[in-house]
Parts: structure tokens; sequence; C-alpha cells
């Protein structure tokens, strides 16, 4: 069977000198090696594909069958690393928490040990009748964090598939499937993913 960590200093030593750094490599009984990997920019599919070409060239399939796929850490998957947290200070994260809570704030810091987030909500005032919108500042040790991700705004989400779906419905004249709808949806969240 192949072995993880040759793969992952394969994929290290590739990327030398870059900005992509290796989020996760699994290998499967079958020798189906999946790599995954993240930028400090953004990773393009043109940079998957050479990584996968440089490590499969470093692996020789006449002596040991295998698959391989390269992917980005897309949206929607969990941060694992300090530097993905690092790259999203100043964005959006949706943050479930051990004790089962979930939050929708913005980070603004990250560190090996805590993250430091905002996010607004209301709560009563001292000398007003009604409950005002307060920002609130948290610390989340990250022994108290089940996982963290970029957040996908609904109103983000619903301006790009309306205007998405209204392009393609108006391109066949004709309305399309709920079925043809959820397809176009998953198209546009990878889409999004690989821009991000």
């Amino acid at each position: 069977m192949i072995d993880a960590v040759r793969i992952r200093e394969i994929a290290e030593a590739q990327m030398d000198g870059t900005d992509l750094f290796v989020v996760d490599v699994r290998v499967a009984p079958g020798n189906g090696i999946e790599v995954v990997v993240d930028s400090d920019t953004q990773v393009g599919i043109d940079r998957c594909v050479a990584l996968s070409r440089a490590i499969e060239a470093s692996l020789d399939r006449e002596q040991e069958d295998f698959e391989l796929t390269v992917t980005s850490a897309g949206i929607g998957q969990p941060l694992r690393m300090l530097r993905q947290y690092r790259k999203l200070i100043g964005r959006e994260v949706e943050v479930v928490l051990k004790e089962g809570g979930k939050l929708v704030a913005t980070l603004t810091d990250a560190t090996g040990e805590a993250i430091t987030v905002e996010y607004q909500e209301k709560a009563a005032v001292e000398g007003k009748k009604r409950k005002e919108l307060v920002t609130r500042r948290r610390e989340l040790p990250l022994a108290e964090v089940k996982s963290t991700q970029e957040a996908i705004l609904k109103r983000d989400e619903e301006f790009l598939s309306r205007g998405a779906l209204k392009q393609i419905e108006d391109r066949n004249k004709r309305e399309l499937t709920a079925r043809e709808r959820s397809g176009i949806m998953e198209v546009l969240a990878c889409a999004r993913s690989l821009v991000r």
C-alpha cells in the first residue's frame, strides 16, 4: 500500500516556494489517493492539475497501481490548519461548538490555541426599553470548537443562484425542473469553492 507520509512529502516538495500547502492526504485500501491542498490566495484548477502530474510522475505504476485525486479545500469544508484560519480573517465563518451551539460571525484573529470572532446580536442595553443590536467579541478556545468553515451567506447564494437560474431559463426558453435546479446549484457551489 502507498504511504500517505510519502505522498505528503512529494506534494510539499512540489509546492516549495509557492503559496500552496497540503491540508490532508488520504490513501484508501485500494490505493485511492486523495490530496487536499489550499493556498494563501486561491487554488486554480491548473495548479491542481500540475501538482497531480508531478505526484504521479514521482510514483511507479508498474510497482503499485493507484488512483490519484488532487483537490482544493473548498467552501463548506472544515478548516484544519492555522494557515486556513488566518486566510479567512475578516470574513464570515460558521463555527460549531462542541457544546452544541453554532455561530455565524466575522473571524478577527486566529492563534494555535483560539480563534476570535465578532457578531451582532440583540441585547438589553441599560437605559433603553427595547433590545438593540450590539457587537459581541468572543474568544473561542480551539478545544471547544467542533468545526469551523467559511460561511456561505444566504444573500450571496440566493443572488448567485437566482441570476444563474434565470439566465439558464431564458436561454432554454422554459422553466427548470426541481431536479435541474438542484444540479445547477451543486455546480454553482463547486464553482464558488474554486473561485475563493
